[in-house]
């Protein structure tokens, strides 16, 4: 894009546009780059600035220096570019000074293919004169294949084991693979196209055995000989995805056009209840941004508004209120713990006892938890950060992290503190001190804790 850009306004690569990849011993000749481009009025372009965070430093001086003006002889043609993924490391001075630009994939295939074909333009479908044909139509569906496996990545570990950071410069070596083969080869060598690009281009980003065999099989269905040899050769079961006819570039984003907005999981391969974790996984995000933007005080009338503190506070004396005493096995029925002639526990005691294992262990967690917490407010220990995560959460009614690695069951960790503080008699209370008359039969000691937990 930056290339692009670039030869649009005159500052042709490698002529006035520089690119420096940071790395490793990078960093003396990314400084001496910088100070020849702002006397000569030239572009440099630091790419991967993530990894070079001990060069960050010099670089935010360096960035002082040309704001300020103390840098002599500063061309006013000079730019300075700088790519770097999401880190901590990046100078935020650097940040501020600076214009920011976010470069994200567009959500859904359609949007997807749509920004491929509309960046390129009618030279792009005639780059490729040896085999004119087979290019356009297996230019598209490599297009195709590359929103498929971007894509999949909203359905979390059912799409990819790992999340790879799949990217439009995987597509432009693979188009460029894909033009050389064709020009080359008096034959399409099938193989050794999908080798290169499934096991190089793009599976050089995949460090997992299954995702790389998974990769491989989409990429199959997408570079073969029915893709050349039918008309309108379906990309999807249902026949809604397929290969346009030859035609201009402006044919091409038609079809894109016309394509539907959203699509369904068979245009990846996967059972259409796969959308039910990708809406859950928007549904979390959501409620978390939402939740994260929330005001951290409580509005009150007139001036009576309590701050976040005193809203903490409140919770913690609560919750400590609520929470039951420690359970007592000794005070279960009496047959309940009882061994079998055969020395073991009936199946109903040994997941009762779990279950009263890990309700002691999360009402522990809890109790020294708000304790602390309160004491933290208060100012007599330290706010450490687990303490913080764990006042952040009450603050927004959540489950601290804390919590639900005592709990070892997230998903149910909400449902069991509600079990926990109602009203001072838990399930498991009932259950292990049922005494009235109980012979331990398991008829006759209330609900079954599986119907009360979410």
């Amino acid at each position: 894009m930056l290339q692009r850009f670039g030869e649009r306004k005159g500052w042709v690569m490698g002529q006035r546009l520089h690119l420096v990849s940071l790395g490793q011993g990078q960093g003396l000749l990314a400084e001496t780059m910088i100070k020849q481009a702002a006397t000569a009025g030239d572009w440099v372009c630091l790419q991967n600035c993530h990894l070079a965070a001990s060069w960050m430093r010099r670089l935010q001086e360096q960035v002082e220096e040309l704001a300020h003006g103390t840098s002599q002889n500063v061309h006013p043609d000079f730019r300075l570019w700088l790519t770097s993924m999401p880190s901590p490391v990046f100078p935020v001075p650097v940040l501020q000074n600076g214009i920011k630009l976010t470069s994200e994939p567009p959500k859904g295939v359609k949007a997807n293919i749509g920004r491929t074909y509309n960046d390129a333009g009618d030279e792009l479908l005639d780059s490729c004169a040896a085999k004119p044909h087979e290019w356009r139509r297996l230019l598209f569906s490599l297009s195709f294949f590359h929103a498929v496996v971007q894509e999949r990545r909203k359905f979390g570990p059912l799409g990819w084991n790992i999340c790879y950071d799949f990217n439009a410069s995987d597509l432009e070596c693979s188009s460029s693979t894909l033009r050389m083969f064709l020009g080359e080869a008096e034959a399409i060598p099938w193989e050794a196209l999908e080798y290169v690009i499934g096991q190089v281009n793009y599976g050089g980003r995949v460090t997992d055995d299954l995702d790389r065999r998974c990769l491989t099989s989409v990429l199959r269905q997408f570079l073969s000989p029915r893709i050349v040899r039918d008309e309108c050769t379906a990309l999807t079961r249902s026949g809604t995805y397929h290969v346009p006819r030859d035609g201009s570039m402006e044919s091409y984003r038609e079809y894109i056009k016309a394509l539907p907005s959203t699509e369904a999981p068979e245009v990846f391969g996967m059972h259409a209840n796969a959308n039910i974790a990708f809406q859950l996984q928007e549904t979390r995000r959501l409620l978390d941004a939402v939740l994260s933007i929330q005001p951290r005080t409580s509005g009150g009338s007139g001036s009576t508004a309590s701050s976040s503190d005193t809203v903490v506070a409140t919770l913690c004396a609560e919750t400590l209120s609520a929470l039951p005493p420690d359970l007592d096995v000794s005070e279960a029925a009496a047959a309940l713990f009882e061994r079998m002639p055969d020395g073991k526990l009936n199946s109903l005691s040994v997941v009762l006892g779990q279950e009263v294992e890990r309700f002691q262990r999360l009402a522990a967690v809890l109790r020294q938890s708000l304790v602390t917490l309160q004491a933290a407010i208060r100012g007599q220990v330290v706010m450490s950060a687990e303490l913080e995560a764990a006042y952040n959460a009450l603050l927004l009614n959540q489950v601290g992290e804390e919590g639900r690695l005592a709990c070892k069951q997230p998903s149910r960790c909400s449902g069991v503190l509600q079990i926990i503080v109602q009203g001072g008699q838990p399930v498991c209370r009932q259950l292990v001190c049922a005494t009235a008359a109980g012979s331990g039969n398991p008829q006759q000691l209330g609900p079954d804790i599986s119907d009360v937990l979410p």
